[in-house]
């Protein structure tokens, strides 16, 4: 993945996951950048968001319709 902060480069394996961790590792790289220029000029974006920890699985929640369920007093005959 690649970032640019003004005429800085970053070539990173994973995106950032959180602007922190992009302000720490540009910072280590090149101190002279400010929090404050990192977090206003990096291309693309970084939106801090929590962590998924719904491995892959997306939540949807659906109003199921109200059923009734008889059984036969009887039960079940072969």
């Amino acid at each position: 993945m690649k970032y640019t902060i003004g005429a800085y480069t970053l070539d990173v394996e994973k995106p950032f996951k959180s602007m922190d961790a992009a302000v720490k590792f540009t910072q280590e790289r090149h101190p002279e950048l400010s929090r404050e220029e990192i977090e206003r000029f990096i291309q693309p974006k970084i939106e801090d968001h929590e962590p998924d920890r719904s491995g892959g699985v997306s939540e949807q929640i659906k109003e199921s319709g109200k059923s009734t369920s008889k059984s036969d007093k009887a039960g079940s005959r072969s």
